[in-house]
């Protein structure tokens, strides 16, 4: 608890662990933070680097960039530089950080400039801060820089003033992991000259920048941008801070106000006014909306509907929240959100309600002790007396309990004073009085106030007409019967309403721990669907068992951006939810907008989209959605759009990777084909021109060596094509296998033969049963065997011992097959990666596409086989499965 005894709010407590939880277990993020180019960023973060070194601590540079700053490269002199990465884009060599040897030598901080950097395509992270991320989860600590139009919030601002379209930008959830933001300011006439005097840009390049960015009225702006930004970090982490010690506030850093609106017609005035004073002094605004279980009318439903809407029309933030005393509502609130000042109306004076809580609400927030400023706006009438105006009867409490509990209390108390008159004559009539509040105190635990307080009438009538002398009269002769009828009379009717008041109360707190549990189960259900189609049939049956009306959802296209009408409605629904996913606004029945329509059409919006519609059947279109409801459905739909956008981002985040890698699969394979098809043309070309010399093509000896060249690099180069067009093809799916009957034996033995004729004299031999029949592709299958021969010879070496081996017996149902070499072997780290596309083992001979084995796994795999690395036999050892099937009698009649 802070000094006033108040609780921090949970949910902030825990935001705030979190953040210092991380921030533990991580590097430091020190970002210098400037208004545009030439500020003197770099100098400073190298500046602080040098104090860090003189303390002892180990500093590299990661990457800085001087852009022939004379003073920025002297100064880079005093720190230990990691040598850069030199990577080959598009015919260039570009210098990028690298970050493997950054956390190789893992040193106490390393220097980074220009965070929001896009790094060349082959590199691990698309962009500079992600490589900063990787760094500082290792421990490492981290010194960046950036400028304020690379704040990913801030783009746009600086497009409108300078007609600049920023490109490369920083998400602002990297700006929250910095342990600390510092601004690197200058004046905005200080630069000018420094551009001037070419300390910023050289040449053509400053004249350029003169004229265009940098601009006094250009700086200016961006200036007060940076500042303002700055300004806005400081107060987060005050808040921070507050939360985690149990400070209490607010101290007034940062201006907030705060209004409270209801259903009255007047919190219209309060609305402008309070946007009106947070436009002066620019800053947030909320508005606060206490549901004291009050049943308000249809007229007060759109009269509140009305002041709700004006609020998020003028862009504040609405609060919610649930308490019998208003007053108790706002203290929780201002503490939870810092509010610096609150406005309110001149409430009007309850004579009798007013005695009762020690005054208004205005007297009992001004009474209070806080450090919250209070402004009373004048409305155009005075306070009136509510309680003695000639409109009294508007004033009357409202009964809603039914006839029925009027009828079963008559019927309890007529039972009661049965009893009591037969037990009178042994107690006296006074004692009846202790029965009857006795009684009135039971009952108190299950009727509601209005029989309660015809139970308190009807019981002071009864005790006195039937009980206290003179009976069957209403005459008292007794003073202090008088006075005794009268307290019991008051008892009964304050204790009545004071259980009105606790039943409320009650009813208060149940209903936000029924919306607390739904809302909990909800999130819980929701974390755990990771598929678009099943987050939103969870919130269609979610809303449908809250609300028990018709509902239905829309998702847009997040490539197209347009709301697909998937779940065919009738036009004029179609066009409210175009309407709403358009304006991103509520529309249909109940608004303002297309109000005839059948149903209510709500945005599902997200953080940066809006990913649907919401349409809303009711069932009595002439009651409306109440705060409670309207609140509820806003939640569960807030919480829905959280985990689409989870969903959405990570298929996005998968595509881009996908993307990422198939770019990388495209260079590796142009890479890998340009040198496979280079050298054997090199050799075909070499070989080729040596034989136009007329003194060797005389040479009987080196013609044959230049011709065995010319058949060995085609071959190799026929090779090559070949895998190549048995990938494509195996990647069809519309590759039918040609399949026919054949002897395993028959099978090895062209396998053999056409391993010599490729590759020369090989080693292969055969063991087990090979006069089995098998069912397949004679082709295919061959090619996949004469890869793995290719293979074996590649890595074993010319001298390879290749065994065929065919276990029959192993199962009824498939062949086994062992194909292993004497060579090295392949380690069962890579038991997995080696049938990859385009995968080769670290350290391999130069050659070769990395296709071979993946091209033998699709083939196997078309004949409902299975291929996989085995132990059973020495070297690198292949098991591959194929399905053994009965022969027909035909065949087994001609095998006889």
């Amino acid at each position: 608890m802070n000094d006033n005894g108040e609780r921090p709010n949970p949910e902030m407590l825990l935001k705030a662990i979190n953040r210092l939880e991380t921030s533990t277990v991580r590097g430091k993020l020190r970002i210098f933070l400037g208004m545009c180019p030439g500020v003197g960023k770099t100098y400073a973060m190298l500046k602080t680097g040098i104090e860090r070194a003189n303390r002892g601590d180990k500093v590299f540079i990661g990457v800085v960039e001087t852009h022939g700053r004379i003073e920025t490269e002297v100064i880079t002199n005093h720190i230990q530089k990691i040598p850069r990465l030199k990577v080959e884009h598009k015919n260039t060599i570009v210098e990028e950080m690298d970050l493997e040897e950054v956390l190789r030598l893992k040193p106490d901080l390393v220097l980074v400039d220009e965070l929001a950097h896009t790094n060349i395509g082959s590199m691990r992270h698309k962009k500079r801060y992600q490589d900063i991320q990787e760094i500082l989860n290792h421990g490492i600590d981290v010194y960046t820089t950036v400028n304020i139009q690379h704040i990913e919030s801030i783009k746009d601002s600086v497009l409108k003033i300078t007609g600049v379209n920023v490109r490369e930008t920083v998400p602002d959830f990297f700006f929250d992991l910095a342990d600390q933001v510092e601004i690197v300011d200058l004046s905005p006439d200080e630069l000018l000259l420094r551009l001037k005097e070419g300390k910023v840009y050289l040449g053509d390049r400053a004249e350029r920048a003169a004229e265009n960015f940098f601009k006094i009225e250009h700086l200016i702006a961006l200036r007060e941008l940076a500042l303002r930004y700055i300004a806005q970090k400081v107060d987060h982490d005050l808040q921070d801070q507050m939360v985690l010690k149990g400070l209490s506030g607010p101290w007034k850093t940062n201006e907030k106000l705060l209004v409270g609106i209801s259903h009255s017609p007047h919190s219209e005035r309060l609305i402008r006014a309070t946007r009106r004073m947070a436009s002066l002094i620019d800053c947030p605004w909320y508005a606060l909306y206490v549901q004291t279980g009050e049943t308000l009318n249809e007229a007060d439903q759109k009269q509140l509907r009305t002041n709700i809407d004006m609020v998020q029309d003028l862009g504040g933030e609405l609060i919610t929240s649930m308490d019998t005393d208003i007053l108790n509502a706002i203290r929780r609130t201002c503490h939870d959100k810092h509010i610096t000042q609150i406005l309110l109306g001149r409430p009007d004076k309850r004579l009798f309600k007013d005695l009762f809580q020690r005054g208004n609400l205005l007297d009992r927030l001004v009474n209070s002790k806080s450090e919250v400023d209070i402004h009373v706006i004048r409305s155009e009438r005075l306070p009136v007396y509510t309680g003695l105006s000639s409109k009294i009867l508007r004033h009357i409490p409202k009964f809603t309990s039914s006839l029925y509990s009027y009828y079963g209390a008559s019927w309890m108390m007529l039972g009661l004073s049965v009893v009591g008159y037969g037990l009178s004559p042994f107690m006296g009539y006074r004692s009846m009085g202790s029965l009857f509040l006795v009684a009135m105190l039971f009952f108190s635990t299950f009727l509601t106030r209005g029989p309660l307080i015809y139970c308190a009438f009807l019981s002071a009538f009864i005790w006195n007409f039937f009980f206290i002398p003179p009976q069957f009269t209403f005459n008292i002769q007794a003073k202090e019967d008088i006075l005794m009828v009268i307290t019991y009379f008051i008892a009964a009717l304050v204790g009545g309403m004071l259980t009105s008041k606790i039943k409320k109360q009650e009813e208060i707190l149940e209903r936000r721990e029924k919306q607390t549990r739904s809302l909990y189960e909800f999130t819980k259900e929701l974390s755990g669907q990771g598929d678009e189609k099943k987050i939103i049939s969870f919130l269609k049956g979610t809303l449908e068992d809250h609300f028990g009306s018709g509902i239905k959802i829309l998702v847009s296209d997040q490539k197209e951006k347009v709301l697909v009408n998937n779940i065919l409605l009738n036009e004029k629904d179609y066009s409210v939810a175009l309407w709403s996913y358009h304006h991103n606004k509520k529309a249909g029945w109940s608004t303002d907008t297309l109000s005839a329509a059948d149903c209510i059409s709500m945005p599902l919006s997200g953080e940066n989209s809006v990913l649907g519609t919401v349409l809303f059947y009711p069932s009595d279109k002439k009651k409306i959605l109440s705060i409670d409801q309207e609140v509820l459905i806003d939640t569960l739909m807030k919480q829905a759009s959280l985990a689409l956008e989870r969903v959405i981002y990570g298929k996005q985040v998968h595509e881009l990777r996908l993307a990422e890698v198939s770019k990388k699969l495209h260079q590796t394979l142009l890479n890998s084909v340009s040198h496979e098809m280079r050298t054997p043309l090199t050799a075909l070309i070499g070989s080729a021109s040596a034989l136009k010399e007329k003194a060797v093509g005389e040479n009987a000896e080196t013609r044959d060596i230049l011709t065995s060249e010319i058949v060995s690099s085609a071959k190799r180069l026929n090779r090559v094509v070949e895998n190549l067009l048995d990938l494509s093809r195996l990647e069809r799916e519309d590759l039918a296998l040609k399949k026919e009957w054949f002897s395993l034996e028959d099978f090895f033995h062209e396998l053999k033969s056409q391993a010599q004729n490729d590759l020369g004299e090989v080693k292969l031999r055969s063991e087990g049963n090979l006069s089995g029949l098998i069912e397949a592709d004679f082709t295919l299958l061959l090619h996949s065997f004469a890869n793995l021969v290719s293979n074996s010879v590649r890595y074993a070496g010319p001298e390879a011992q290749m065994t065929f081996v065919v276990n029959d017996k192993a199962a009824k149902d498939h062949f086994e097959i062992y194909f292993y070499d004497n060579g090295p072997g392949i380690p069962k780290d890579y038991k997995e990666q080696i049938f990859e596309k385009f995968f080769r083992l670290p350290n391999s001979k130069a050659g070769g596409l990395g296709l071979g084995l993946a091209i033998v796994k699709s083939i196997i795999e078309l004949h409902d086989g299975s291929i996989e690395l085995s132990d059973t036999y020495s070297g690198a050892c292949y098991k591959i499965q194929l399905p053994k099937k009965q022969v027909p009698k035909n065949l087994v009649n001609q095998e006889a």
